[in-house]
């Protein structure tokens, strides 16, 4: 993400704004909020500076810019490239016992920070 110029914060909102649907304003800004990464209320400072970056663009429905595509997925693929390294060799069943107790944990978490 260094080399791209990237926050953490921006790749998350890429990511989510390259999903199958684009986002209208409000939604988007509900999935940051959703995923954390800023803190609250700073979701539209964030949207905002990455649209001034030019790299995400539109009115009712946001997308990727090609700015935003040039940056995205050079990154995405080689994250892709690692990870899928990083799991290659290992038992299907122990990846999907790994990811339910991921899930399990992102859950209490989130209700956590959701009562503090």
């Amino acid at each position: 993400m260094d080399r791209a110029g990237l926050r953490f914060e921006e790749w998350v909102t890429l990511t989510i704004v390259s999903g199958a649907t684009a986002p209208d304003k409000a939604t988007l800004l509900r999935q940051i909020a959703a995923a954390k990464v800023v803190a609250p209320g700073d979701e539209a400072d964030l949207l905002h500076a990455m649209i001034q970056r030019g790299h995400i663009e539109g009115d009712s429905a946001l997308a990727l810019s090609a700015e935003g595509r040039a940056v995205f997925e050079p990154l995405r693929d080689a994250i892709r490239g690692i990870t899928s390294g990083l799991f290659a060799e290992l038992p299907a069943d122990d990846l999907d016992t790994t990811r339910r107790v991921l899930e399990t944990v992102t859950q209490r978490a989130n209700q956590f920070l959701a009562e503090t």
